[in-house]
């Protein structure tokens, strides 16, 4: 979702006032979130619940279709 906002974990790290190395860890799964910071996260990037169950939907198929 990053990505299709065309922001880099920089960008994304700033516009919420934390470190970028979070926002790779967070993504990479090797850092767990509460509620309130996905929803943060959302904002930041301006999307909606909707969406991230769309994203989450679609690596699950692209996981899926690769064997993982």
């Amino acid at each position: 979702m990053r990505d299709s906002a065309g922001l880099t974990q920089e960008d994304l790290a700033a516009r919420l006032d934390i470190h970028p190395t979070y926002v790779s860890q967070v993504e990479r799964g090797r850092r767990g979130v509460r509620w309130h910071t996905v929803l943060r996260f959302l904002d930041a990037l301006g999307a909606s619940l909707h969406q991230l169950a769309e994203a989450i939907a679609e690596a699950e198929r692209q996981q899926r279709a690769s064997g993982q």
